[in-house]
């Protein structure tokens, strides 16, 4: 008996957007040529081809570039090679708007304040050349993926705030000071008044 190469390409390939998962359905059985020992994933883009392997029905796609299209289509292996591949998909990953209030934090040491978008990256099936495609293409607008903080302005009030406090403890040490010499000269020299002034701010 001669056994040769799956004849058969798996169908109804998924992409799972949330989860970075391509998923297809295994080979009928009158196409695997014996035993399906795993699968070719083929990923493309306008630069680049390579392929990925995979014994289940799935496969996780890592180290996508932002905003640039993949095709992906797949090949079922037996022990004889690799048989033809799928009708492929297309695919872009992208930043999601937020969804979300941006948070400030803040800390009383901090000039400016750093912000934290609540965007995350996601995965978009644009367009399938399956026969039956099993999602409905969308369209998509890019979204800046920044990482930079913006400066925000300082708070006016809390500026106001120090100034007046400054300026108050800078008339509260003079006013010390002359009360020392003046009423109590003949008495502590001003070397005192100046450690008991600092105790006292301290």
């Amino acid at each position: 008996m001669i056994i040769e190469p799956p004849i058969g390409a798996p169908k109804n390939l998924v992409l799972l957007e949330t989860e970075y998962n391509v998923i297809w359905d295994e080979l009928k059985c009158s196409e695997q040529n014996g035993l399906i020992t795993g699968y070719t994933v083929m990923i493309s883009n306008s630069s680049i081809t390579y392929n990925l392997t995979s014994t289940n029905t799935h496969i996780t796609l890592n180290d996508l570039v932002f905003d640039t299209e993949y095709n992906i289509s797949v090949a079922a292996v037996n022990a004889i090679g690799s048989g033809p591949f799928s009708d492929h998909i297309t695919i872009v990953l992208y930043v999601s708007s937020p969804s979300s209030s941006i948070f400030l934090p803040s800390s009383s040491s901090l000039i400016y304040y750093h912000t934290h978008a609540t965007s995350v990256p996601r995965l978009l099936l644009l367009s399938s050349s399956q026969t039956s495609p099993p999602t409905t293409s969308t369209s998509y607008t890019p979204t800046p993926f920044t990482t930079s903080p913006p400066i925000l302005p300082l708070n006016t009030t809390t500026i106001l705030a120090t100034g007046v406090v400054l300026i108050v403890s800078i008339l509260l040490i003079i006013i010390i000071v002359i009360v020392c010499i003046l009423r109590y000269s003949t008495l502590i020299s001003v070397h005192t008044c100046i450690h008991i002034m600092l105790h006292i701010i301290v």
